[in-house]
């Protein structure tokens, strides 16, 4: 089937790139000076923590869109407050302000309405 084993080999990468594609998660994040900051201040986390919740907060967490009522409001005067950012996640009980994979704030959810995240998401 094969002439020879390299054209093999160049197959079978050709394959896995494109498994890997499909299942493309983002992996590579970056947060400004001002996030790291924002979180050692308001959820007393480290650089490491922070730098290790980034990806998983874009690829598992909820969108601005998905939110509804109060949440939803709320957020969207965050939202004109952080002018450069074009991405929102909500994960857990904290607000993530991204302008594509940049992190440029975080926020803690407020607690009369962390109630809310189990009717939007």
């Amino acid at each position: 089937m094969f002439n020879d084993f390299a054209e093999y080999r160049v197959i079978n990468i050709r394959e896995k790139q494109n498994k890997m594609i499909k299942n493309e998660k983002i992996t590579e994040c970056v947060a400004t000076d001002h996030a790291y900051a924002r979180a050692k201040e308001r959820l007393s986390w480290s650089k490491k923590t922070l730098d290790r919740m980034m990806p998983k907060v874009l690829n598992e967490g909820y969108r601005h869109a998905q939110t509804k009522g109060k949440l939803k409001k709320y957020i969207t005067q965050l939202y004109k407050k952080e002018n450069p950012a074009n991405n929102i996640r909500i994960y857990g009980e904290n607000i993530y302000f991204f302008n594509s994979n940049v992190l440029i704030t975080v926020y803690q959810l407020e607690n009369d309405l962390k109630r809310y995240l189990a009717f939007c998401c």
